[in-house]
Order: structure tokens, then C-alpha cells, then sequence
């Protein structure tokens, strides 16, 4: 129920923010909006307005602001207003408002989100010489360890966080290893044998920690401020190199996620707690703006590549035109969402 909850607010709070960047200003251009929807698939609950139905759907993922005179001509239903209200009767730097509004949007909820966590909880400086988890085939559980202790020596070497106990066991000369551990106050020692890792070639007792470990520092509000600011820089690079290494065919197709591995990744992300769950939702915020900035028809960025090419020839592109290609983006987009979405499933089956 968790990880449906999860799934069902990430989702819905990372495509209300795109879409509602949208309708806030073409409402406040006056470009008519004819729905606002949330989700995908048949209609759960709707409520019409003024002028706009307000529609809730069945599945979590997608969204919609349709808008009289879109170029595809699809979404707004072939209802009719006033021209000066359509969206393709107003001048490029209108359009190309409403359209860039979305991907913003997510930028300003991922931003807003860092900023509140590291002014909020703090910024982690590592993880804690507390054990999480203790793998029952590996060596720290043979020895008796338990979830819960807490490492405090290694070898003599005093160990005061995760760092330092990792960094101990790889400089371990091999053979028996001491650990001295505190359990509930009282300190006990235990001998164990570090097992090889052939593939990665490094020592390990079969000991994980988690986010529940982290240790913070509390931050003032100026640097909380300025925390996000960077983290958001940051993600943004990560995300924007992960591009590049995809375009270059330095990662393959099966190694995209599609709805299904999104899915699995926040339900799993919200059993690590909320720090976790929000750190994950600005992630897929600014990865959404970034990627519906694309170049590529059928997203915002493909529109707006349209708005300048108009703005470069100096008069309209012909709407019909426009909307196949728009089309025609849309159905490959959904033919890789399915591929994508079979390599998902792959995985969640192996």
C-alpha cells in the first residue's frame, strides 16, 4: 500500500506541476483551455468549469492541457472560440511561453524540493558506523553480528563511521579480522575471516548500511538556499551527460527505464524513507523537463523548435503539416515506450 501511495504522489505531483506550468499561462495569456487532466486512460472523475473540464483518469502517468488551435488538433476536441483565444493565433513568443511553462515548472519543483530538504533535515556528510544489514551467508553473520551494532574498531583501529570501516577491511592484509562492536551499550568483540569478491576484487564481510544511517548537518536557511541550488546544477549535468552518452550509443536501449522500472524504482526508494522518496521526485522532475526540452516532435521541445523555425522563415507553418509530424513523433515515442517497457519487465522478472 506504501509503494502504491508512493508511486501514485510522485507521479501525480511531477506531471500536476508540467501540465499546470502550462495552463497557468496560457490562462493567463487568454488562450482558451478546453481540459486539464491528470493521468491517462479512462475517465475516473471530472468537473467542468467555466470553460475547462478538470479530469482525474485511471492511470498515473500522463497528463494533459489541451488547448483550442494545437497544432495536431487532437487534443482540444475540434471545439471552437474566439480567434484571438487560440492558441495558434498568438505570436511565437506566446506560444513559445506556454509551451516552455511545463518543463520550467519541473525545474522550480525540483529546485524547491532540494532547497526545503537541505534547509529542513541538513545536508548528509556520510553514513554512520551503524550495520543495516547483515548478509546471512557472509562472514560478519557466521561471526554473530547483528543488524543494529555498531562497529566502534577494526584491527585495533579506531572506526567512528561507514568510510573508515570500509577503507579498514580493504587494508586488511588478509586472514582473521577483529571487530570490536557495540550492541546496546555493551561492547563485544568477535574474529572473522574477510571472503573475496572475485568480480570487483575487494574484501567483504557481507555488512550494508542504509539511508536510515546517514548523518546530517544542519544547514541555516541562506545555505540550505544555496545547497539546492547546487544539487539541482548538479542533477542537471548528471542528467544532461546520461543524454549525451545515450545519443553517442554509449548505452543501449535496454538499458532505459520506461513506466514499469520507474514504478519499481519508487517503490523500493519509498521503504528507504521520505528523504529518500523526495531526493528521487526532484530527480524525475528535472529528468522530465530536460527530456520534453527535446528537439523531438510530439514534445514541448519539438514544438518549440517549430515556433522558431516560423520565426526564422517569417510566416506560419502550414498547421496540418505541423500536426503529422507531431503525429508521427508521438507514435515513435510510444513504439520505444514499448520496447522500453518489455526490457522492464525483463528485468523485473530475472
Amino acid at each position: 500500500m506504501l509503494s502504491f501511495l508512493a508511486v501514485v504522489l510522485v507521479f501525480g505531483l511531477v506531471i500536476f506541476i508540467h501540465e499546470l506550468g502550462h495552463f497557468t499561462v496560457a490562462k493567463l495569456t487568454g488562450v482558451k483551455v478546453v481540459e486539464f487532466s491528470l493521468g491517462m486512460g479512462p475517465k475516473l472523475i471530472g468537473y467542468k468549469g467555466k470553460e475547462t473540464e478538470y479530469v482525474l483518469r485511471a492511470l498515473p502517468v500522463g497528463g494533459l492541457c489541451a488547448m483550442v488551435g494545437e497544432p495536431d488538433g487532437l487534443q482540444s476536441g475540434g471545439e471552437v472560440c474566439d480567434e484571438s483565444r487560440r492558441f495558434d493565433r498568438q505570436p511565437p513568443r506566446v506560444r513559445a511561453a506556454i509551451t516552455v511553462a511545463g518543463p520550467v515548472m519541473n525545474f522550480v519543483l525540483a529546485l524547491v524540493l532540494f532547497v526545503l530538504i537541505y534547509s529542513i533535515v541538513g545536508i548528509p556528510l556520510g553514513y554512520s558506523n551503524r550495520i543495516q544489514e547483515v548478509a546471512p551467508d557472509g562472514a560478519a553473520g557466521a561471526a554473530g553480528v547483528l543488524p543494529g551494532d555498531r562497529i566502534t574498531s577494526v584491527n585495533g583501529t579506531d572506526v567512528s563511521d561507514w568510510n573508515g570501516i570500509l577503507l579498514a577491511i580493504q587494508n586488511h592484509a588478509g586472514g582473521e579480522m577483529d571487530l570490536v562492536l557495540d550492541r546496546d551499550g555493551d561492547s563485544r568483540s568477535v574474529t572473522l575471516e574477510p571472503r573475496l569478491d572475485p568480480e570487483s576484487g575487494r574484501q567483504l564481510i557481507g555488512i550494508m548500511t542504509g539511508p536510515e544511517n546517514l548523518i546530517w548537518e544542519n544547514l541555516s536557511p541562506g545555505e540550505g538556499i544555496s545547497a539546492g541550488f547546487r544539487q539541482t546544477g548538479v542533477t542537471f549535468g548528471v542528467i544532461i551527460q546520461a543524454l549525451r552518452e545515450m545519443f553517442s550509443g554509449g548505452v543501449s536501449v535496454r538499458d532505459l527505464s520506461g513506466p514499469v522500472g520507474i514504478v519499481q524504482t519508487i517503490a523500493q526508494t519509498a521503504q528507504e524513507g521520505m528523504v529518500s522518496l523526495i531526493f528521487l521526485t526532484a530527480f524525475l522532475s528535472i529528468n522530465i523537463g530536460i527530456c520534453n526540452l527535446l528537439p523531438i516532435p510530439a514534445l514541448d521541445g519539438g514544438r518549440l523548435l517549430f515556433i522558431l523555425i516560423e520565426k526564422i522563415i517569417r510566416r506560419p507553418i502550414n498547421p496540418k503539416k505541423e500536426g503529422m509530424i507531431h503525429l508521427a513523433g508521438l507514435v515513435a515515442l510510444l513504439m520505444l515506450m514499448v520496447v522500453v517497457t518489455y526490457f522492464d519487465v525483463l528485468r523485473l522478472f530475472n
